[in-house]
């Protein structure tokens, strides 16, 4: 699996990347990460992510 470029997102888009650290000597090595805009009265001032391992 390969790592995705991670960008802030660009107001109201939310990004999912993927990536592997197989590199590294560890059980749980593949991670999914999700961020999405926060707003509040219509205008986005903040985002939220959360990153999964597998």
């Amino acid at each position: 699996m390969r790592a995705y470029d991670n960008r802030h997102p660009i107001h109201h888009e939310t990004i999912c990347s993927s990536g592997d650290l197989g590199w590294m000597d560890r059980k749980h090595t593949k991670w999914h990460q999700v961020t999405m805009p926060l707003g509040r009265n219509g205008k986005v001032s903040e985002t939220l992510s959360y990153v999964l391992f597998e």
